[in-house]
C-alpha cells in the first residue's frame, strides 16, 4: 500500500514538473506584443545609411516620422522622410540624392509602411531577442532612389527590413530600433529573418542593407512584453 501510494506521489511530481516545463517553455516563446493599443509615437535620428551592390552608398543627416501602435503586434507610419542625402560609387565624386518625387531637394521619402514585432534569434539581436518587421503598406516597393553619380541614376528599394527593439519589459515613453549591417558597410543586414520568416532589403541587382539608430517617442508609457 505503502508502495503503491509513493508511486503515484512519485507519478503526480513527474507530471507537476513535466507541466511546468511546457508552460515556461510556452512563454519564453510568446512572440512580443505593445501592451498599450492604441499609442501614437513619432520617430527622429541622425545619420544613416544604405550600403549596396557595386560600392553604392547613399548616406543622410537626419530622418523623421510618425505612426501609431494599431494592435498589439502591429504599427503603421505614413512613412519616413530622410534629409541631407547624398550618394556615391566606388570612387566618383559624392552628389545629391533624392526619391522619385520629393519635394525638396536632397530628400528621400519612402511609402506608407507597417510594422510588426516578432522574436529574432539571439545570435542576430542578443540584448532584446525582439524585433519589428518594416515593409511597405502596398506592394513590395520602400522608395526609388535617384542620384546622378551612381549607375543606374534611378533604382527602386524593395522588400522590407528588420530592427532590434529596445527597451522591451520596461514601461517607457522612449525607445530605440537598431538597424545594423552584417559588418561594416557590408551589404548584408545584421538580422534577417523574424518569427521564422527571412526579410531583407534589395536595390542595385542584390540584397542591401540600411544601418541607423531611430529614437522613438510614444505618447503614453508604452512596454514592449
Amino acid at each position: 500500500m505503502r508502495t503503491t501510494t509513493l508511486r503515484y506521489l512519485l507519478a503526480a511530481a513527474i507530471a507537476a514538473f513535466a507541466f511546468s516545463a511546457v508552460m515556461a517553455s510556452a512563454a519564453a516563446a510568446a512572440a512580443p506584443e505593445f501592451t498599450v493599443v492604441p499609442d501614437t509615437f513619432t520617430v527622429s535620428a541622425t545619420t544613416s545609411h544604405f550600403y549596396a551592390p557595386g560600392e553604392i552608398e547613399f548616406t543622410c543627416t537626419a530622418n523623421t516620422a510618425s505612426g501609431e501602435v494599431t494592435t498589439a503586434t502591429k504599427a503603421t507610419s505614413k512613412g519616413v522622410t530622410f534629409t541631407g542625402c547624398k550618394a556615391k560609387e566606388k570612387t566618383k565624386t559624392a552628389c545629391a540624392a533624392n526619391s522619385a518625387g520629393a519635394k525638396n531637394a536632397e530628400e528621400i521619402v519612402t511609402k506608407e509602411l507597417s510594422a510588426e514585432l516578432g522574436s529574432v534569434a539571439k545570435s542576430e539581436a542578443p540584448n532584446t531577442e525582439t524585433g519589428l518587421d518594416l515593409k511597405p503598406t502596398s506592394g513590395s516597393e520602400f522608395t526609388t532612389l535617384e542620384a546622378k553619380c551612381v549607375s543606374p541614376e534611378k533604382e527602386k528599394v524593395e522588400g522590407s527590413v528588420i530592427a532590434e527593439v529596445k527597451p522591451t519589459k520596461t514601461k517607457t515613453t522612449t525607445g530605440e530600433l537598431i538597424l545594423e549591417c552584417l559588418s561594416a558597410k557590408s551589404t548584408n543586414q545584421k538580422i534577417f529573418e523574424i518569427g521564422g520568416k527571412s526579410d531583407t532589403l534589395t536595390a542595385f541587382g542584390a540584397e542591401a542593407c540600411f544601418e541607423g539608430t531611430d529614437t522613438v517617442t510614444f505618447a503614453k508609457e508604452e512596454e514592449v512584453t
